[in-house]
């Protein structure tokens, strides 16, 4: 619309100066073509300024936004050539910006960055820790075991997503290395971080979790499963029903993983 708008002025611009110059003799035609180049060097001076204040004053409020947007675009590119227009953004003074950084570079698979983002979940951010951990998460396998310290002293973390991460993480590696350290993380208060804990024990697929996995499967069997589902946030509570299905998972994940060996 305002497109629109914009080219029928500069149509009805054009028209009227041509009608003027082909009316007039040769010094006036030389008088109008002064006046409106002026006025077209004036108009683009004042366009001009116009855009630099909107920059000047909307960058400071739009420039992480402007970021997220753009890392998350390559992000979801699934370039893996593109990994390197994210890197910058790991150095940026605004924690949020490193954090989705973090996490996009996982998205996008860049392995290459697996030390690079090991080392950051040692921030004092907790936004960083936990973005980093899930970034983590979403590209490593059972050949990164070297993370194991790593993502087990982030199982001591004060912030519960960044904890819910490095479980994650933890699950992907499946090394029974971690069996003991995830049975200590089984202890937390909330039931999403049981649920995340029960989910990494299945992928880890010990039958030496199967006790405790059979006995929490036994309680969440006698919670009431006719409270409303309400959703909620990741690192919320989740519904009775939920926490029977996840643990029931794990456990048939287990059976057959031991029956296979």
């Amino acid at each position: 619309m305002l497109k629109g708008l914009f080219l029928l002025e500069k149509v009805f611009f054009f028209g009227r100066f041509l009608m003027e110059f082909y009316e007039r003799g040769i010094y006036e035609r030389v008088r109008i073509i002064s006046c409106y180049a002026k006025k077209t060097i004036m108009k683009a001076a004042v366009f001009l300024v116009f855009i630099l204040m909107a920059g000047c004053g909307g960058g400071s409020l739009d420039s992480r936004a402007e970021k997220k947007a753009f890392i998350e675009e390559v992000g979801y590119s699934s370039d893996l050539e593109r990994a390197e227009e994210i890197e910058p953004f790991l150095q940026d003074s605004d924690h949020e910006v490193v954090a989705w950084a973090c996490f996009n570079l996982g998205y996008l698979g860049a392995r290459q960055y697996i030390d690079e983002l090991a080392q950051r979940l040692k921030s004092d951010e907790k936004q960083i820790v936990n973005m980093c951990a899930s970034g983590l998460a979403l590209m490593v396998g059972e050949d990164d075991t070297q993370l194991l310290p790593i993502l087990h002293r982030t199982l001591d973390h004060d912030f519960l997503l960044a904890r819910m991460s490095a479980v994650e993480a933890l699950g992907n590696i499946g090394s029974s290395r971690s069996l003991d350290r995830l049975v200590l993380a089984f202890d937390a208060e909330s039931s999403a971080e049981k649920a995340t804990v029960v989910e990494a024990l299945g992928k880890i697929g010990k039958p030496e979790a199967l006790p405790l996995l059979e006995a929490y499967l036994s309680k969440v069997k006698a919670m009431d499963h006719a409270v409303p589902n309400r959703g909620g946030t990741r690192g919320s509570d989740l519904h009775p029903d939920a926490l029977q299905a996840i643990t029931e998972k794990a456990i048939v994940e287990i059976g057959r993983r031991s029956h296979n060996q």
